[in-house]
């Protein structure tokens, strides 16, 4: 399946207003999000957050995060680690609604 294949169909899954694909150094190589968000500055802060839990999490001995829920008072975004090719797929719901998590595991596989 394809990197926007796989984006079309988390889209479709209840609950997920948008998402994208990054590199681990925050470069948008796939994306699906509203008009509305620059994918390009998701990229540049998240990857600044990911790296900096990342580091922590292992000073910690807690292992590599594969989920990260952020949610604000006006969004919910959850970013999840993805193998292929050290990308991460994050996910931005539908604020108030729930995502359908077991589809979206599916879904990643």
């Amino acid at each position: 399946m394809s990197s926007q294949d796989l984006l079309n169909k988390i889209n479709q899954i209840s609950g997920v207003q948008g998402s994208l694909i990054s590199t681990k150094e925050g470069l948008i190589t796939h994306s699906s999000l509203p008009e509305s968000t620059d994918p390009n500055m998701v990229g540049a802060i998240l990857s600044s957050v990911l790296t900096q839990i990342e580091v922590q999490s292992k000073r910690m001995q807690r292992g590599n995060p594969r989920k990260i829920i952020i949610e604000t008072d006006s969004q919910v975004m959850s970013v999840f680690a993805f193998d292929k090719a050290s990308e991460n797929v994050i996910v931005f719901a539908e604020f108030g609604k729930e995502v359908d998590v077991e589809n979206l595991y599916a879904t990643l596989g």
